[in-house]
This record gives C-alpha cells, structure tokens and sequence, in this order.
C-alpha cells in the first residue's frame, strides 16, 4: 500500500502515519517498493520479519485485552456486550 492509502485506512494524519511508518521501517518491519506506474511514489510491504513477529503480537494484545476487560466483572462484561452487539447491529443495518 501507499502511505496515504494507510493513513485512509486507519482514518489517521498523514504526518502521524509518516512518524509510524519511518519508525517501522527502521526496525526491519516495512520496505519500500518502487510504485509500477506512479515515479514519484513507493509503496509499502511487510517484510518477512514483520510477518514472523505478527503471531507473538496477535497474541501480546489478546493477552492485554483479556487483562483489561477483567476489571469489569462478569456482569459489566454482560452489559458490554449487549451494548457493543446492539452498536454493531445498527451499523451492519441498511440506511433508511
């Protein structure tokens, strides 16, 4: 993807996601492509290190979601999860 396209994506600034990808560059996590028809841009692709480092990741936040959601309690979590499944119900829903 293109940079911009990332920052799209994730609804951020693109000065912000320059900072990110910079950062993720320089620890082997991105490198940049000569764009096919577009000279003037690159594009980004993980490397090889950033996918062997994914389920290690997947798996930190799942533990730290898991750690978070536990101050709750399991009738709070309940409630939660009533909300969050009406939330998701209204934005799956077509508009009228």
């Amino acid at each position: 993807m293109a940079p911009t396209e990332i920052a799209l994506a994730l609804s951020a600034s693109p000065a912000g996601t320059t900072k990110r990808v910079q950062k993720l560059l320089a620890a082997g996590f991105l490198i940049r492509k000569p764009h096919q028809t577009d000279k003037r841009s690159a594009l980004l692709e993980t490397t090889n290190h950033a996918r062997d480092k994914f389920p290690a990741l997947l798996e930190a936040i799942t533990t730290m979601e898991i750690e978070v959601l536990k101050a709750l309690g399991p009738e709070s979590l309940d409630v939660l999860d009533d909300a969050l499944g009406r939330l998701l119900s209204g934005l799956e829903s077509p508009a009228t």
